[in-house]
C-alpha cells in the first residue's frame, strides 16, 4: 500500500508550484510592460537642424548673380557671338531686357546692343532707340552721360532732332531719392544748356 502524504508535504508542494507560477507570471509582464514603453515612448526628433549663416556672411542679393544667373550667362553668350560677328547675338541680348529687366545685366545688355547697332549693324536709328531705352530705364547708372553724348553725336550724323534733353527731364522725377544720380543728371542738363547758349553767342552775328 502507498503511504499517504502528510497535510505539511501537500501544502508545500501547492505552495512551491505556485510560487513558481507567480514568478513567470511577474517575468511575463515585467517583460510586456517594458515592450509596450518602448513601442509608445515618445522618440527624440533626428530631424537634422536647419543650417544658418553666421551674421558676418553676407547673403546673396535679390538683384545679383545669385536670381540672375541665366541673365549672366545670356550675356556671355551674346557678346561673344558679337566678339566673332555674329549679329544674332542681339537677339539673345534682347531676350535679357525682355526676361530679366531689373537684372544688372539688362543694363550691360542694352548699352552693347546700342553699340552694335550704332558701330556694327550700321543701324543709327535703332542704336538711337537703345541709347534712349537704356537712359528711360536706368537714369541712376553713371553711363547715362555717355549715352547722352552718344545720342548727341548720332542726331548730327542723321540730321535729326536730339530728343535727350526732354528725356532727362521726364526722367528727373524718378531719381528724388538717389541725390547722387539727380546731381549727375542736372549736371549734364546744365552742360547742355551752357552748350546751346554758346552756339547762339557764335551764331549772332557781330555789329
Amino acid at each position: 500500500m502507498k503511504e499517504k502524504k502528510s497535510f505539511t508535504e501537500v501544502s508545500a508542494g501547492v505552495w512551491i508550484r505556485r510560487l513558481i507560477v507567480w514568478s513567470v507570471t511577474i517575468v511575463a509582464l515585467i517583460w510586456a510592460g517594458h515592450a509596450v514603453f518602448r513601442v509608445f515612448r515618445p522618440r527624440p526628433d533626428l530631424t537634422p537642424a536647419p543650417t544658418v549663416a553666421p551674421a558676418s556672411q553676407p547673403l546673396p542679393t535679390s538683384t545679383g548673380e545669385y536670381h540672375y544667373s541665366e541673365a549672366k550667362v545670356l550675356l556671355d553668350e551674346g557678346r561673344k557671338a558679337l566678339r566673332s560677328g555674329d549679329l544674332k547675338g542681339l537677339d539673345t541680348l534682347k531676350k535679357i531686357t525682355a526676361d530679366h529687366p531689373t537684372a544688372p545685366q539688362a543694363r550691360d545688355a542694352l548699352m552693347v546692343m546700342a553699340a552694335t547697332y550704332r558701330f556694327n549693324a550700321h543701324e543709327p536709328q535703332k542704336a538711337i532707340e537703345a541709347y534712349q531705352d537704356f537712359i528711360r530705364k536706368y537714369p541712376d547708372d553713371p553711363r547715362v552721360e555717355r549715352a547722352v553724348r552718344d545720342l548727341q553725336e548720332l542726331a548730327e550724323d542723321t540730321k535729326t532732332p536730339d530728343n535727350t534733353e526732354k528725356i532727362l527731364r521726364e526722367v528727373l522725377p524718378k531719381l528724388d531719392n538717389d541725390p547722387k544720380a539727380r546731381a549727375r543728371v542736372n549736371a549734364i542738363l546744365e552742360k547742355m544748356q551752357q552748350s546751346k547758349a554758346g552756339g547762339k553767342a557764335k551764331a549772332k552775328p557781330t555789329p
